[in-house]
């Protein structure tokens, strides 16, 4: 038996299908900014443990040879981190302020705070200034025989 079409009903589809691309292609966009923003998280992350690990290296060079005690020059440690993350590759990223660098005892933590921009989030009103994403990173230099470092959290 042959499909009869009801009067009013030829054309719907018409309506339909650009409405339905219109909205995968929003979609999309939107995970495509969502990916780009994860990525730019990712690599700040990296640049952050790598200016840590950078930085625990700078130790206190007269104390360890007057006393065998390992401890670290935050003056160095600071000069490095910010040398370390400056070296990078942070392709679209841009970073707000200087690495914030915390020295205590063995421990060195790097804090990094970035801006990611929308790729296509750019074209819609209120959502060009992009996303600022933030990371931490702590290391511990390896060393002495004095007392353990405490697991504490100094970012």
């Amino acid at each position: 038996m042959p499909v009869t079409s009801r009067r009013g009903d030829t054309g719907s589809a018409l309506v339909l299908v650009p409405a339905t691309v219109l909205i995968l292609l929003a979609l999309g966009a939107l995970v495509v900014d969502a990916a780009v923003v994860f990525l730019g998280e990712r690599s700040l992350q990296a640049a952050a443990a790598t200016a840590a690990t950078d930085a625990v290296s700078q130790l206190d060079d007269p104390l360890f040879y007057r006393s065998g005690q390992v401890a670290i020059d935050p003056a160095r440690a600071v000069a490095t981190a910010d040398q370390s993350v400056a070296s990078q590759a942070l392709s679209g990223l841009q970073l707000i302020g200087s690495p914030q660098v915390s020295v205590v005892g063995r421990q060195v933590c790097v804090a990094l705070s970035g801006r990611v921009r929308p790729v296509f989030g750019r074209s819609i009103p209120g959502f060009g200034a992009g996303t600022v994403v933030t990371a931490r990173a702590t290391a511990t230099a390896a060393g002495d025989q004095g007392p353990t470092v405490e697991q504490r959290r100094i970012c």
